[in-house]
């Protein structure tokens, strides 16, 4: 079975930067962290998003849970530090975003023709739905029940053809992003672990937990 490893902010003793859900001092034998687990990070943005500490813990884990932490964070029921490490120096931060600049521009360049082609399909369905609720909204602002009833009669029909109109150009635009970011995701991943590969060996203040 694959091993999933992550990395996770310490304070300099090697437990938890946050007591929210309690502190923890992580070890190298496997622990049941309570309540949402073990928040890990997968990425440079998710090993920062609950702080920064001392000391980085490179963790083997288990029992992936069901809670939506922040972008490039799992929760995990079972952990255990694989190694310790110094934070990322400048050299490897360097590295890292070196590696990200080539798939950011593969992104940036893959989004740009579906958005010119998503902007161009829907510009005559917002212009007719903008010209079909121009009087409706002249009546509104005149303000009776029954302009309303018009208002909102109007307002919804326009909106269904217009939604209507643009379902296929939403779609390929939809489609174009997940593919463009599941590139860029899986780079950045790959640059993220380059990265924490190049930080130095360290310790916990106190000896290894």
């Amino acid at each position: 079975m694959k091993r999933i490893i992550g990395y996770k902010y310490l304070r300099a003793d090697g437990s938890s930067i946050n007591d929210e859900h309690g502190r923890v001092k992580y070890t190298r034998r496997w622990q049941t962290i309570p309540g949402n687990g073990a928040y890990v990070g997968s990425t440079w943005d998710g090993l920062c998003a609950g702080g920064v500490g001392e000391i980085i813990a490179e963790m083997e884990c288990r029992k992936k849970l069901p809670i939506d932490g922040p972008d490039g964070v799992t929760c995990y029921r079972d952990v255990r530090v694989v190694r310790w490490l110094a934070p990322p120096t400048a050299e490897p931060q360097r590295v890292y975003y070196a590696a990200l600049a080539e798939p950011q521009r593969v992104y940036n360049a893959a989004l740009a023709e579906p958005q010119r082609v998503y902007y161009a399909a829907i510009a005559e369905p917002q212009r007719v739905y903008e010209a079909a609720t121009a009087e409706p909204r002249r009546v509104y602002n005149a303000a009776t029940a029954e302009s309303l009833r018009v208002y909102y009669a109007a307002t919804a029909e326009s909106l269904r053809a217009y939604y209507a109109a643009t379902a296929e150009p939403r779609r390929v635009y939809d489609a174009a992003i997940a593919e463009s970011l599941r590139a860029y995701y899986a780079a950045t991943a790959e640059a993220f672990v380059s990265m924490m590969r190049g930080c130095k060996p360290a310790k916990p203040k106190g000896g290894k937990p």
